[in-house]
């Protein structure tokens, strides 16, 4: 596939013909029309088919009446035993005159009963077009874009048949413009010529500077310059991208069920930059559709697939995987068509398209190669549906890779210095104090979480200064929000005459009505509420006499410290849960403090917490 020019000054062209073309038009009742133009299938006779005939007279073959098509000329002209239903140039001879001129109830066409029936204008349209030779053309999307053979390019250009497309389309509406009886009217001052300009190529107003020097600068250039001045913005890019984002569905949400956020906006860029990049429209083809599919892709060919990934998803309990799957299929298919083959696809789902040439067999052969895609049928309601990229700047890309290496520098220590450490046969530890930090900075290593929102766990950096490391935990969410965590490589217990510790911060503009920190373990679980009114308790899920104390002065960090009642000694603990209503509330430091029994050596050696913990890889484990 290849593009004579590129498809960014195709359509500036198109959309400066429209701008800047030197008639406008307004309406004339005295004018008189001139000599009857050529009939264009495409034009004048194809809309009328459409609406009066092609339901039993079209490709759909379910629905076919008197096994006759209209939609081509080969069977139109067909010779059958009633007759031909087009006889291209004798109207007279040709079963479609005559059954649309007929006043017979059982022959006249369209039926007595049918709710479209044809007008008098109408039914001159198609005679003239048969007494013209009835030329068919193929559907208007396929066909391409060029001056009609009827039109008049005398005075032009000296032995040109191929005038440029701005003289040949203002040639055009001047011709036809007597036909309709609408009169033309003078060039727009240049002032009114810059702002469409500016807000057709960009859609921003032009600058009062920009607007001054196009109206006093006189030179046949001054036109094109400003084009070109437009066509080099940025804006340029935006305004080319909103149209065509359009036609690929773009969200930024998921567009159904609860409808939460959609990470996608990569490829919106990607589409304003291939705009302003004048990227050759076959690239621009290839690279939405199967940009995954090219040899060795580059991450923006990646990006540039999102056009597939544009389509409504959902996660609705109740939704049927193999439905959805189906449904998303349908519609990259219809995309796909509707974008780029300019046809509407969604009628040929359930049977042969009635107007436009595509039948359901062609419709499901393009469906299969969508079928295939990667995506699943539920998208979680996250933000992050899998596949998906994690796109880095090449600056980000180069530290990440400084970082991975020494993270696995700094590992492969950890492993030395932990066989070393358990080497040495040290016995059990003593009934010493100690205090264990459960989570500060990120998740414990290898756990996972999951909360309201459904979508990734949320750190604050700069909106608040921790007590603790480089960052907090953020809790917010409209009004009801859980953050949970669970699991983890190293094990966390229940110490012996333990109490757990948090910092915690409520947002000074908005504070919550009641916060809480619960813990499960393998043999029991407990919450534990801050409030400031008994009654808030109920707001998470907790009864009153789990309040423990007040809310956190808002805007200050806080140490809230709370014995571990009805947890036993020792119980593994499976999962932790930070939550509130309403508010936003800051966490970080979550510890707790006891005493160490002599069975509590899972912390203290490394072979004691793999004999527990044997099914977790354990990167250079000694195996001795």
């Amino acid at each position: 596939m290849s593009s004579p020019l590129p498809y960014r000054i195709c359509i500036a062209c198109l959309l400066v013909l429209r701008i800047s073309t030197q008639v406008v038009f307004s309406q004339s009742p005295d004018s008189d029309p001139a000599t009857p133009r050529d009939i264009s299938f495409n034009r004048d006779v194809r809309p009328i088919l459409a609406a009066t005939c092609f339901r039993c007279h079209g490709q759909d073959a379910g629905h076919r009446e008197a096994d006759l098509r209209l939609d081509i000329a080969k069977d139109a002209t067909a010779k059958r035993d009633s007759g031909t239903a087009i006889v291209p140039n004798h109207p007279d001879q040709s079963l479609l005159w005559q059954r649309i001129h007929s006043n017979e109830p059982d022959k006249v066409m369209p039926p007595p009963n049918a709710p479209r029936q044809l007008s008098d204008q109408e039914k001159q349209t198609l005679e003239r077009w048969i007494a013209q030779g009835a030329l068919y053309e193929s559907h208007w999307a396929l066909e391409p874009i060029r001056p009609s053979a009827a039109l008049d390019t005398s005075g032009i250009k000296a032995n040109s048949n191929n005038p440029p497309p701005r003289v040949w389309i203002d040639r055009a509406i001047e011709q036809q413009a007597p036909e309709t009886q609408l009169e033309m009217l003078g060039p727009a001052d240049p002032r009114t010529l810059a702002r469409r300009l500016a807000f057709t190529l960009t859609g921003l107003p032009p600058s009062i500077e920009d607007v001054d020097r196009f109206a006093q600068d006189p030179s046949p250039q001054a036109y094109e310059k400003l084009v070109d001045q437009y066509l080099d913005s940025p804006h340029y890019g935006e305004e080319m991208a909103r149209h065509w984002l359009d036609v690929a569905r773009y969200g930024d949400t998921h567009g159904l069920h609860l409808d939460n956020d959609r990470l996608i906006w990569p490829y919106r860029d990607w589409v304003v930059g291939a705009f302003n990049a004048n990227m050759p429209f076959d690239e621009f083809t290839i690279e939405q559709l199967a940009g995954d599919l090219l040899e060795n892709p580059t991450q923006s060919q990646l990006v540039a697939t999102g056009f597939n990934r544009c389509n409504v998803t959902t996660a609705e309990g109740g939704a049927i995987n193999d439905e959805f799957l189906f449904r998303y299929a349908v519609d990259r298919t219809s995309t796909t068509i509707q974008a780029f083959l300019g046809l509407t696809g969604g009628c040929a789902v359930c049977h042969d398209h009635k107007y436009d040439p595509l039948t359901s067999r062609e419709f499901y052969s393009m469906y299969a190669f969508f079928y295939s895609n990667g995506d699943p049928a539920m998208d979680g309601n996250i933000q992050t549906t899998a596949p998906f990229l994690k796109l880095a700047t090449p600056e980000q890309q180069a530290e990440l890779d400084r970082l991975s290496q020494q993270s696995n520098l700094a590992l492969s220590k950890l492993y030395d210095l932990a066989n070393r450490w358990s080497s040495q046969n040290r016995t059990s530890p003593s009934a010493n104090t100690a205090t264990h930090v459960w989570i500060d900075d990120d998740l414990p290593l290898g756990a996972s979480q999951r909360n309201t929102s459904r979508n990734a766990d949320r750190w604050s950096i700069e909106q608040v200064a921790p007590t603790m490391g480089k960052r907090a935990l953020v809790t917010e969410f409209g009004h009801k929000f859980e953050q949970t965590i669970q699991g983890g490589l190293v094990p966390m217990w229940i110490l012996e005459n333990g109490q757990l510790s948090v910092w915690a911060q409520t947002d000074s503009s908005a504070p919550p009505e009641a916060i809480f920190v619960e813990v499960r373990t393998d043999k029991g679980a407990k919450r534990w509420v801050w409030t400031d009114q008994s009654q808030n308790a109920k707001l998470v899920d907790a009864d009153a006499n789990r309040i423990v104390g007040k809310l956190p002065t808002p805007g200050a960090w806080q140490l809230l410290t709370f014995p571990i009642d009805d947890l036993p000694i020792g119980a593994l603990v499976n999962e932790i849960k930070f939550g509130l209503y309403g508010g936003i509330c800051y966490w970080d430091g979550l510890a707790i403090t006891g005493k160490l029994r002599p069975e509590d050596n899972l912390r203290t050696d490394y072979q004691a917490w793999w004999k527990q913990d044997g099914k977790k890889p354990a990167p250079n484990l000694d195996a001795q």
